[in-house]
Order: C-alpha cells, then sequence, then structure tokens
C-alpha cells in the first residue's frame, strides 16, 4: 500500500468513527483554542496579501515571516486567514498559503481560489504549502509535495511556489486527526526551517511587486 492509499483509507476511518460515535464523535472533532496570526504593515510599493489556511496555527506562522520579508522590502502588506478575505482585488498580489492534511490543501483554501479565480489570474499569485513529508527532504517528497498544488495550480497558474516543512503538536489539533497521525506514525516535531522561509519570501518580493 502507498502512500496515498493509505491516507484515503486513514480518512475513511475517521469518516467512520464520526458517524457511529454519536458523543465520542464531538469529542473528538473538537478543536483545542488556536491563536491564529494577523498582521499588516504600510508601505509605498503595492499592497500585498498573504492568506493562509491552517488549523493548527503553524502555517500562519510562516505566512507572517512570508509578511515580515515583505514589509522589510518596503510593501504594504496584510497577513489574513483565507476565510477572512473578502475582496482579493483590492490587493497588487498575493500569496496564498496552506496546510496539508490527509495529502490535501484544506478545503478552504481551494474554495477561496476557484471562487476568486477571475481576479487571481490577472496578478501575480504565488502558493506555499507546509507538509510534514518534508521533514525529509528528498526530490521525492517534494515532487510529492508541489503535486498537492495541483487543484489550485489547474486553476491560477503561480509565479512562484514554496514547499516547506511542517509542525505537527498533538496538544493543538483535535483528537480525532491526532489519531489519524499517529496511525500514520507521524512524530510530533518543529521542522519549518525559517532561513528557506525567509530567503523564499526575499526571492518573490520583487516579482510580486514588479510583476
Amino acid at each position: 500500500m502507498d502512500r496515498r492509499q493509505f491516507l484515503k483509507l486513514a480518512g475513511g476511518a475517521v469518516g467512520a468513527s464520526v458517524l457511529g460515535c454519536g458523543g465520542l464523535a464531538a469529542w473528538g472533532m473538537k478543536k483545542p483554542a488556536v491563536e491564529f496570526a494577523e498582521s499588516s504593515c504600510d508601505g509605498g510599493t503595492g499592497r500585498v496579501l498573504v492568506a493562509y489556511a491552517s488549523l493548527a496555527g503553524s502555517t500562519g506562522e510562516v505566512a507572517e515571516a512570508i509578511g515580515r520579508v515583505l514589509c522589510a522590502g518596503g510593501a504594504a502588506m496584510d497577513v489574513r486567514r483565507v476565510q477572512d478575505v473578502a475582496d482579493p482585488s483590492e490587493y497588487r498580489a498575493v500569496v496564498l498559503g496552506s496546510a496539508i492534511r490527509m495529502g490535501r490543501l484544506l478545503p478552504e483554501m481551494v474554495s477561496f481560489v476557484e471562487k476568486n479565480a477571475s481576479v487571481l489570474q490577472v496578478m501575480p499569485t504565488a502558493y506555499f504549502v507546509c507538509c510534514g513529508i518534508l521533514r525529509d527532504d528528498t526530490q521525492e517528497n517534494r515532487d510529492e509535495a508541489s503535486g498537492y498544488l495541483d487543484p489550485v495550480r489547474q486553476v491560477v497558474g503561480p509565479v512562484g511556489e514554496g514547499l516547506f516543512a511542517g509542525k505537527i503538536d498533538y496538544g493543538t489539533i483535535a483528537p480525532l486527526e491526532a489519531n489519524s497521525l499517529r496511525m500514520l506514525e507521524a512524530p510530533e516535531g518543529d521542522w519549518r526551517d525559517w532561513e528557506a522561509i525567509r530567503a523564499w519570501a526575499g526571492e518573490l518580493a520583487p516579482v510580486l511587486l514588479d510583476g
């Protein structure tokens, strides 16, 4: 059984638990309180949106690091959860990032791109993902992580893509999801490479602002 087949199986097992366990399922889906990143800065070279989809907050911290680099480069910038963005057309460029769960982008990110496709197609748009498999940064794993972007890449082609390792903290996610990750033998840890994240943002800045 390959990784994708196992992810589907694990996802199905979670779904069966939710359907069959009543109050236990409600407990299993209860998420701990999480503080999600949100920030802004003003600048003179155009306003950039850094929007993210996150369940446990760590992808928002990556979005915040990217935003700080853009801000230091002179751009006006907003970091927001993707579901809190009403109208991306007011921005000059957009950076969209998502955590990966069960081998997929979070659904709110896919919905955002599909809903706003006509706007995003006429402005510089970049994507990034944060996923556990990149704790082992091999070419095979990078190819798989890149494939996670296919649902949005096929709607809006990006000017840049960032593939970053993520963070797993069982204390910040719902018990059923934590159990699914344990089934996958996913260890807890923080594998985010902040130097690589900031370097990618620095390379992306002129593409976004001059595009």
